[in-house]
């Protein structure tokens, strides 16, 4: 999702022969970088990670909540997994991140899309989703309401069963 997203869809721009399907969730790179640095989950997020305090399971949790309609899905497990991942990412790394506003190249992507988008995300704007629907041949967007940025979290069966239909339809 989002900027692993953004990276799928670099990767069918620049190596179309070697993305069959993508699967969407969320993708980053759809709006230029004010409008991302306007959402409330970025700011929050951005406030978290380089407030020069050390990472803490609250701070991170308090990210968390943003990224779902329903925080109670957020478990303590999820954060300890989540956490550790973040200990061990390199310090330093998101400053040298850069997604572009790959819109313009949208139509060129060979791919057939399947697509997912939670209404109430606060991390990746929903205009997003019609962003993608206008400007790719052969794609799916599936909107739903009550939902936040993480789709794969808050929709698991049916995401887990359209993706799978999306690719054995592919296949």
């Amino acid at each position: 999702n989002s900027m692993g997203g953004a990276v799928a869809i670099t990767i069918g721009l620049e190596h179309p022969e070697r993305v069959r399907n993508l699967v969407l969730m969320a993708p980053g790179g759809l709006e230029d970088r004010d409008t991302y640095m306007a959402m409330r989950g970025i700011r929050k997020m951005i406030k978290t990670l380089y407030s020069g305090e050390p990472l803490t399971r609250d701070a991170m949790r308090s990210i968390f909540e943003l990224q779902l309609h329903d925080p109670s899905l957020i478990t303590d497990e999820l954060i300890e997994e989540r956490f550790q991942i973040a200990e061990r990412q390199p310090r330093g790394l998101f400053e040298k991140v850069v997604v572009p506003d790959q819109r313009e190249r949208l139509g060129e992507l060979q791919a057939p899309i399947l697509g997912f988008w939670g209404v109430e995300d606060q991390f990746c704007p929903v205009s997003g989703a019609m962003t993608i629907a206008r400007r790719c041949k052969r794609t799916r967007m599936t909107m739903l309401s009550e939902c936040g940025h993480w789709v794969m979290v808050e929709y698991r069966d049916l995401f887990n069963r359209e993706t799978i239909q999306f690719l054995q339809e592919q296949a």
